[in-house]
């Protein structure tokens, strides 16, 4: 059919892969088309937009929303205001020499002439445009583009979600800039607070909805900041709609900057951001003014201007020179403002960076009685006595959320020159109170119990006279991240650049390179927004999928029965090795509990069902991939997984521990079905694909059937980029002998096609049920008949690594597969039954008449067991004692000079003893069939028993 003929589904899901570009020139096809595509995710391409403030960019901003249409759809508005920092260009100009940062130092290198011509006109290249700024502000064109801008949406009846605020800094080329947190930067506060202004003149002039103002305060823009003082010289007098219907405000202040003063030890402060041109001062008097009412009119007139503002967040940052004096009174007096105000509908108050009293912050809560959420980010509470401190905890506060609180025994004496307290000193009568901890990967918040002292304690030692986190050696404060739990890691990063740097190590990068996804609608759709957001998600290397099966069968069997007879992870073993069953009886508490436990099960199945029916997981699973596309990412690999919910729903096990084959096989086919198509629909790389075949699926494969529900494609796949195929296959659950033909193994062969670049293939072949071996022989034979014919007829240029498993073939069957793949240069056979022939004249070409380097043979059977002899035999009794006793049935052969034949002997006798029974079962767990379900490894996979998924 033609592209106009698809349905909207379908084209909203290719508009979905496209770029923008290419969806215009889509929807420009036709009329049919343009009505297909104009839906949800290409205005989603609208709904946010970056405007750097420079008068081309404000100049194009203001005409295309005064014309209306789709630029009409912005909901989120960041404004970026460059700052051109030529003089650090400048410096190594002069000195002909460029500073170049290492990991522990600072490098200097000589310029070339060459790289002198180039920095030269890079320097002359941020003059024109750091010129072009200032003209542009002294003409007043920045105020009046935008407030034309934002004049335009009023009309139009745009309401904005958000506007954010940025500064860039370009110090080099101007085509790249850099985050404000560059230690060689020049200040940034003097570009923020200017933006501040530039941004309240035009809400206060414009009739705009806006929902939030984030005004610096985001991770991208730490140390970015407004001196608190410059408000005070901002007209809020003037209320507008923007004013009126702003709920949420995101701020980042600093104290107001103070510079050189007179104290005890002469004249002390330096740094970059002091004017030594200005006289020192006496210490008391910039105290005073540091306390002046004034410095804090400005915040408390911006606040009274919101007058339904629900949401309060508050960063206070140090700039240049202070004291903990100074600090604190800027703190108070911010605080202070704060309480001046009376914000009626404010539920949530998010502080960082504050210290404060315990009066001033029981005022403050007491003064807020609607506050729901309080969340207190490095946050110190100073003279807290104890009583003080349940004080606090019995404040109308539903929610608090705290990643550091420190306790401080006693305040900072008030002195000249005194640095900041680097001691924690936790009071011991901490109320046990809730806190939340922000999880950076997940949309809720975690609820955990804590107290601070006990947080504190364990990871690091509190004394008096302690050292900072910082002054750590990286050696102790590696070994403090090694006892830290993932969130609170993240936690200690977010406390300042330095921290953030130093527990940025390998050890925590890892945490982030594997990821297990559980295949429902929370897990997708946080794993899609994950990887559209980047950041620390983007390490990603290996991806699990996981499908949940709810065996609701076998717990209202037990409710029935009133009894639970099973066998499972701590279930006792018979003397002859095999799972005794357990029979206890039910009590009607346990019952009560049991039926709960149904209910839940049952309901979260039907939410699964629903889930799929709607084909919203192939969407977000699509949508995931194609976030890793678009930043480049290549994966390791993929591995799909089943995992079973049998008591409850919070408890998984895996398949190894089923009752019933059933559903666990339609989880895996359907699971299948969404990774491939979704691989087909993607072009991004990865490197393995594993598909129910490791230690943790034994007992689970895959229906060789449900591949023929996959349409393949054998171009733009990322099945084309695969190096490594892992798959565990089995025939068809209900499947019959008249059934396997050529064409029931088509989509095996179109899955080897569409892998056209493999070097490695792992392939196991699962015998599903013992009754229907035993029924029709024939069955497994036409099975493994027509996955060797597909595998011979593959086009596998590349191939070099081989691995066959569980399969029931004959010898020229055997033979068919190797002669055919003359690139191979390592073969491994584990568990295979040769119905015809001798494995004799198959190791001999191997070992005489092909390439292969190296050969790996592990529980072989032809008329019995083979058992090597030396010198390729393996005892395995060394690797594994259990199986002392019992040994050559593996062997490794190597190619060299003296490289001779692979010999062996056959033994037909029955099994000997328990070492022997597990050895059995254990092939029976792998490759099938196992009687009801009963046959389990004893020594094997025990360390893989219960499901330890990351989510």
């Amino acid at each position: 059919m033609g592209l106009e003929e698809l349905p909207p589904e379908l084209i909203e899901r290719i508009a979905l892969l496209l770029p923008l570009p290419d969806i215009c020139s889509f929807r420009l096809s036709s009329r049919n088309m343009e009505a297909g595509g104009t839906h949800s995710h290409f205005k989603t391409h609208f709904y946010e937009k970056r405007i750097k403030v420079t008068e081309p960019e404000l100049r194009k901003f203001a005409e295309t929303v005064a014309a209306g249409g789709l630029p009409c759809l912005l909901r989120h508005v960041t404004l970026v205001a460059p700052l051109y920092d030529p003089e650090y260009l400048q410096c190594d100009a002069d000195d002909k020499a460029m500073e170049i940062a290492g990991l522990n130092a600072v490098n200097v290198e000589d310029v070339q002439d060459a790289q002198l011509d180039c920095m030269l006109a890079e320097i002359k290249g941020l003059e024109d445009d750091q010129a072009a700024q200032l003209e542009m502000r002294d003409r007043g064109l920045d105020f009046a583009l935008l407030g034309e801008a934002f004049g335009s949406l009023a009309r139009h009846e745009v309401t904005l979600h958000s506007v954010t605020t940025e500064v860039k800094v370009h110090k080099g080329d101007v085509s790249r800039a850099r985050h404000p947190l560059d230690q060689a930067c020049k200040p940034t506060f003097p570009t923020a607070a200017y933006l501040s202004r530039l941004i309240f003149r035009v809400l206060g002039s414009h009739e705009v909805p806006i929902r939030a103002l984030h005004l610096f305060n985001t991770e991208a823009m730490q140390d970015c900041c407004v001196p608190v003082d410059w408000l005070k010289d901002v007209d809020f007098s003037r209320s507008s709609t923007a004013w009126q219907t702003l709920s949420s405000l995101s701020l980042s202040l600093s104290n107001k900057l103070i510079n050189r003063y007179v104290g005890a030890e002469g004249v002390l402060g330096h740094g970059w951001l002091l004017d030594h041109r200005l006289p020192t001062r006496p210490y008391e008097e910039l105290l005073a003014e540091s306390k002046d009412a004034k410095n804090f009119t400005g915040l408390v007139r911006l606040l009274e201007c919101c007058e339904s503002l629900t949401s309060l967040e508050l960063s206070r940052v140090s700039l240049g020179l202070t004291t903990n004096a100074i600090s604190h009174a800027q703190d108070a007096g911010i605080l202070h403002a704060v309480d001046q105000v009376k914000m009626s509908n404010l539920t949530s108050l998010k502080l960082q960076g504050f210290h404060t009293s315990p009066d001033q912050m029981l005022g403050l809560l007491r003064r807020h009685r609607s506050l729901q959420h309080l969340s207190l980010c490095i946050f110190s509470i100073l003279h807290a006595e104890p009583v003080q401190r349940a004080q606090l905890g019995e404040c109308p506060v539903h929610q608090c959320a705290c990643l550091i609180v420190v306790m401080l025994g006693s305040a900072a004496t008030e002195g000249p020159g005194l640095g900041e307290l680097t001691s924690f000193t936790p009071c011991p009568h901490l109320p046990d109170i809730r806190f939340a901890f922000d999880h950076m990967l997940q949309d809720e918040v975690n609820f955990m119990e804590r107290k601070v002292t006990t947080h504190l304690a364990g990871a690091f030692p509190l004394t008096t006279s302690a050292m900072s986190l910082q002054e750590l050696p990286q050696e102790i404060f590696d070994e403090i991240l090694q006892l830290l739990p993932l969130h609170d890691t993240c936690s200690l990063r977010l406390v300042n650049r330095a921290l953030a740097f130093v527990a940025t190590d390998t050890d925590f990068k890892a945490r982030f390179r594997a990821k297990t996804v559980e295949m429902n609608e929370t897990g997708l759709r946080r794993f899609a927004k994950a990887m559209k957001c980047g950041g620390l998600s983007l390490l990603l290397r290996d991806l699990t999928l996981a499908a949940q099966v709810y065996d609701i069968n076998t717990l209202s069997d037990e409710i029935d029965d009133k009894q639970i007879s099973s066998f499972g992870p701590d279930t006792p073993y018979a003397s002859d090795g095999t799972l005794q069953h357990v029979i206890q009886p039910l009590g009607p508490e346990e019952l009560k509990k049991m039926e709960a436990d149904m209910e839940e099960m049952d309901k979260q199945d039907e939410e699964l069902q629903k889930f799929q029916e709607s084909k919203m997981d192939a969407f977000l699973l699509g949508a995931a991939f194609s976030g890793l596309d678009k930043h480049g990412i290549a994966l390791d690999s993929i591995r799909a997984e089943v995992i079973l919910y049998q008591q409850d729903s919070s408890t998984p096990v895996l398949p190894l521990w089923g009752f019933d084959d059933q559903p666990t096989w339609a989880a895996a086919n359907y699971l299948t079905q969404v990774i491939l198509n979704s691989l087909n629909l993607s072009d991004f790389h990865v490197e393995k694909l594993d598909l129910f075949n490791s230690d943790r699926m034994v007992g689970c494969s895959l229906a060789i059937d449900a591949l023929s529900k996959v349409k393949f494609s054998n171009s733009h796949s990322a099945l084309r980029n695969l190096k490594c195929l892992s798959l565990s296959i089995s025939e068809g659950y209900d499947a019959t002998a008249e059934e396997l033909d050529p064409a029931y193994f088509e989509g095996f062969a179109g899955l080897l096609r569409s892998c056209s670049n493999l070097t490695h293939l792992d392939l196991a072949d699962y015998r599903l049920a013992m009754y229907k071996h035993e029924d029709n022989p024939e069955l497994y034979l036409l099975q493994s008949r027509g996955i060797v014919q597909a595998l011979n007829e593959a086009q596998l240029p590349k191939l070099q690594i081989l691995k066959l498993q569980g399969f029931h073939i004959n010898e020229e069957q055997l033979l068919s597969i190797i002669q055919a793949r003359h690139t191979l240069h390592q073969l491994s056979l584990r568990a295979i039954h040769l119905q015809g022939g001798r494995f004799q004249p198959v190791l001999d070409y191997c070992t005489q008449d092909t390439k292969l380097k190296d050969i790996l043979l592990d529980s072989l059977f032809n008329q019995g067991k083979l058992q090597f002899s030396p010198p390729w035999a393996i005892d395995k009794s060394i690797e594994n004692p259990t199986y002392d006793g019992y040994v050559d049935l593996k062997a490794h052969w190597r190619r060299g000079p003296d490289a001779g034949k692979i010999e062996y002997t056959i033994y037909g006798g029955g099994i000997r003893n328990v070492t022997e029974l597990n050895w059995e079962q254990n092939i029976e767990n792998w490759y099938g069939p196992h009687p009801d379900g009963q046959s389990r490894a004893r020594h094997l996979l025990r360390p893989e028993e219960i499901w330890r998924a990351l989510i």
